[in-house]
């Protein structure tokens, strides 16, 4: 997953390269889902996961099961459908051939059936019109609209001297590391391209010294540029912002895990998962977590600081990209480089992410009483009290029994809307835009000078789409929120939700000991958690979805 991010920052960069790291992390997914479940099997599978304790609390987390639903409607929707309308078909035939008095047999499609209608419809379709808006938001917004701004960029900042051009990339990459949807890696790939395509066009006596001295003053620039955003999203947004109840509430500071990085990141000296945390996690987020925790600005500039590393390799993409367009047409060995170096600049990113899963992971449970030592943040305690009861009031008012028929109606005809944009966009990526890069010149075709040349008209029409699921979902959302304000005020003073009963890992992994089952066929017992398997099963169907859109081109 940390490595499908990776991919999606690429394409703000590169669209072909970021397509091949996207299709072999999601292949790499898939494959070690399969060969973990053929060595294990499918049973010890889920409970070897059961005793992850990341893993365990996801399975435990309703917030995080009605995602899971909600991205495999979002991803796998016509293919749930298609399953279950040949399920449809295979029960005709099993009943032709079944004998008199035979019970029926319970296939895994009308399991699939039941445990959607033993779910929070309401609260999984609402979550399909937010996962469909975040997708919209990062794939088109921030990933197509950041490849026209900096190939604009790049053609403006040519004439200038290149150490102006720095002075210009540093000031213009802090104004884009404050945007909380920007990632770093587009910054660094810029600094790779505008400082190598100065450094080609110079004249022979502004020449620095050719493409190795370009690379150095760009991995110099682009790491300044890091250094200075953090500084700025700790020191200013992540302090200031902290002071506010609600934004604490919103990274849950009294969490387990916010504890756990808290303890991680203050803990004396560097350790290589702190360096994780800082190097592997969204650029935005992270920093402005350590001002929220009041960490030691010091401290992690220099745990940040090995970061230098893929910048690196991220600026050697970005001049390789220069290289490969300026050698077009002859025999260079510059596009092959520019994609290893991509490659290898993802694999440093996400390998440091994977890392820091894992031993957040061991950390939880080596420190556990350590980490329930750390006193909650009383401020925000009353604030998500407060909020749980506002919580149940919108979930009551929102049960689908409980919805008027017109509402369900304005709610499912949002979900359509988002879900036909979402498949416009992954599914007809290439005849919703046009293809272009950072070395791109605006000027020429296919712009030609207009940046709304960059939309094709189906992709016009995924947008529209996606603005009119975002204003049907609002007004169902002011409906709902009006309707919880009255249920609240019906509820005495001092009101406080009830805590929900403890899942623990046996009881909800706990295994079937029914008899093996007919071949052909897959039945889930009512012991088992229909949930899980069901997170399970996305561990398989999801990276598919993945390699299927990446190879097609989105």
């Amino acid at each position: 997953l940390l490595q499908k991010g990776a991919g999606t920052s690429l394409t703000s960069s590169n669209m072909q390269l970021s397509r091949v790291v996207m299709a072999f992390a999601a292949l790499g997914i898939m494959l070690g889902a399969m060969m973990l479940a053929f060595a294990l099997g499918w049973r010890d599978l889920k409970t070897t996961i059961a005793e992850q304790e990341t893993l365990r609390k996801i399975g435990q987390s309703q917030w995080w099961m009605v995602t899971i639903k909600a991205l495999s409607i979002l991803c796998l929707g016509p293919i749930f459908v298609v399953y279950i309308g040949c399920a449809y078909v295979k029960r005709i035939f099993i009943r032709w051939r079944q004998k008199p008095g035979e019970p029926d047999r319970l296939l895994t499609a009308f399991k699939i059936i039941q445990l959607w209608e033993e779910s929070d419809r309401s609260a999984i379709l609402a979550r399909v019109v937010f996962m469909g808006t975040v997708y919209f938001i990062m794939q088109v917004i921030a990933a197509q609209f950041m490849t026209l701004f900096c190939a604009w960029l790049n053609i403006q900042l040519l004439p200038l001297n290149i150490f102006l051009i720095c002075l210009i990339i540093i000031g213009v990459g802090l104004l884009l590391f404050a945007i909380p949807v920007i990632p770093g890696v587009p910054i660094y790939f810029l600094c790779g391209v505008t400082i190598t395509a100065a450094e080609e066009e110079a004249s022979d006596a502004d020449k620095l010294g050719g493409f190795g001295i370009a690379i150095v003053l760009g991995s110099a620039t682009a790491f300044l540029t890091k250094m200075l955003a953090c500084v700025l999203q700790q020191k200013v947004f992540g302090e200031q912002l902290g002071s506010g109840v609600s934004i604490r509430a919103a990274v849950t500071v009294n969490s387990e895990m916010m504890k756990a990085i808290r303890l991680m990141l203050a803990a004396p000296g560097f350790s290589f998962a702190a360096c994780a945390i800082l190097v592997g996690g969204p650029d935005w987020p992270t920093s402005v977590l350590c001002g929220i925790l009041r960490l030691p600005l010091l401290k992690m500039l220099l745990g940040t600081s090995p970061i230098l590393v893929p910048i690196i390799f991220c600026v050697l993409t970005g001049g390789s990209m220069v290289k490969a367009a300026n050698a077009e047409g002859t025999d260079s060995i510059w596009p092959a480089l520019s994609t290893v170096f991509g490659v290898v600049a993802v694999t440093l990113l996400s390998g440091s992410g994977v890392f820091f899963a894992s031993a957040i992971d061991a950390y939880v449970k080596e420190h556990h009483d350590e980490i329930n030592a750390v006193a909650d943040d009383e401020e925000v305690a009353i604030y998500d009290k407060n909020q749980a009861v506002d919580e149940e009031c919108r979930q009551k008012v929102m049960e689908w029994q409980a919805l008027h028929v017109l509402w369900k109606g304005v709610l499912v005809f949002a979900v359509l809307l988002n879900v036909t944009s979402f498949y416009i966009f992954a599914g007809m990526g290439a005849q919703c835009f046009e293809t272009i890069v950072i070395t791109t010149d605006y000027r020429k075709p296919p712009l030609n000078g207009s940046f709304a040349a960059l939309v094709k008209p189906v992709g016009w029409a995924g947008i529209g789409l996606q603005l009119a699921s975002w204003v049907v979902y609002q007004i169902f959302a002011a409906k709902i929120g009006v309707d919880a304000k009255k249920v609240r005020a019906t509820l005495p003073d001092g009101y406080v939700v009830a805590s929900p009963p403890t899942i623990s890992a046996a009881s909800n992994l706990q295994l079937s000991s029914r008899a093996p089952l007919p071949p052909g066929f897959l039945r889930l017992s009512s012991q088992d958690s229909p949930s899980f398997s069901l997170f399970l099963c996305c561990v398989f169907l999801l990276p598919f979805f993945f390699i299927c859109s990446s190879t097609l081109g989105i």
